[in-house]
């Protein structure tokens, strides 16, 4: 799943210190995440990228509109 947003500022701190946020995702998913930029691509089998990308879009908003992750 590969997703682009507007501002890599979100996606930064989506990821969190050291990529611990996105750590987290990826044990509790079995996914692999990567974000380049402003844009996040989510390896893994089809109905957990689908999970992992409703959660990354739904936090990408909260930290847009200024909301704590």
């Amino acid at each position: 799943m590969f997703s682009k947003f507007d501002d890599p500022e979100p996606v930064r701190r989506l990821c969190g210190p050291n990529r611990a946020n996105l750590a987290l995702i990826e044990d509790a998913f079995n996914v692999y995440v990567k974000t380049p930029g402003s844009s996040v691509h989510i390896d893994g089998d089809t109905p957990t990228r689908v999970q992992v990308g409703e959660i990354v879009h739904e936090n990408y908003q909260r930290l847009e509109r200024g909301r704590p992750r």
